[in-house]
């Protein structure tokens, strides 16, 4: 599957099926170290916990494939309109410059956006404040001031350790090719023709309600997630008690505790309730 990829660009392995919680991700790496060895050894791990775990017609396997993008200025682009995409996304701070230098500009707009810097607005209209902090970025990181490729956004955590930066890439369908180490702070840039910008909300970026960083999917209601750990009996999000459990003679089923017998009983904007649209044959 890796036979037309350079060894230098990298690729990332999502497993599913039915019988698991969440999927088995094989994060980002050279296409040069992926092998049988280390996909099966991620497996074993799921397979340790799940005993009805099979490798059926039910699995599916996502590949992300990866041609490692630099950014410096900007390069246009005959087949996109992206000029209005950018315009109409409120949710994108476009980075306005005349160095190679977008990536670490978009990265210090980001955190100031997040930490509400005292100059925020100079930051955000490219301000020389920005161009100074974007070189203070680079030397921290230890980076050759350039347009930076992965490996390069790769160093930034090391400047950045209070943030987990997220590259997510117009030429790979809107779809994540970069996530840094896990952090308080969720930074995301928008790499498109050879140029960074800021998503500050990827649920609006997506046209979605709410966004999640597990499985990196934008979804519309919370009940329907499986990275939520929604239970099982009310089909809502609470925190699961060790309580008795609670008969309905409506639905002929059983909750655990006062707050699960009630959440099932609650009516949607809709007049439906898990009460209503589940029932247990007697």
């Amino acid at each position: 599957m890796t036979e037309f990829m350079e060894t230098d660009d990298l690729i990332r392995i999502s497993i599913q099926c039915p019988e698991l919680d969440f999927p088995i991700t094989i994060p980002f790496m050279k296409v040069a170290q992926l092998s049988a060895e280390t996909m099966l050894r991620e497996i074993e791990k799921v397979l340790q916990s799940y005993e009805q775990f099979v490798l059926d017609s039910s699995l599916e396997i996502e590949i992300t494939h990866v041609d490692m993008p630099k950014g410096s200025g900007r390069k246009s682009c005959k087949f996109v309109d992206i000029g209005r995409f950018l315009k109409d996304k409120k949710c994108i701070i476009q980075i306005q410059n005349n160095d190679e230098l977008c990536c670490a500009r978009a990265l210090i707009t980001a955190k100031a956006n997040i930490d509400k810097h005292p100059k925020w607005e100079s930051i955000r209209k490219g301000c020389k404040i920005q161009q100074d902090m974007a070189i203070e970025l680079h030397e921290k990181a230890n980076i050759h001031l350039k347009a930076c490729d992965l490996e390069d956004i790769k160093q930034f955590p090391r400047a950045m350790n209070d943030c987990q930066i997220h590259v997510v890439s117009k030429e790979h369908f809107n779809g994540i090719i970069f996530q840094g180490p896990e952090a308080e702070k969720k930074i995301y840039l928008y790499h498109h023709n050879e140029h960074y910008d800021v998503i500050t909300s990827m649920p609006a970026f997506l046209n979605r309600s709410y966004y999640c960083n597990i499985c990196q999917k934008g979804y519309q209601h919370k009940e329907e997630h499986k990275c939520n750990n929604i239970c099982t009996s009310c089909h809502k999000i609470h925190e699961i008690e060790n309580k008795e459990w609670i008969y309905c003679k409506d639905c002929n089923r059983y909750f655990q505790g006062d707050v699960c017998f009630q959440l099932h009983a609650k009516k949607t904007s809709q007049g439906r309730s898990t009460c209503t649209s589940y029932y247990r044959c007697k």
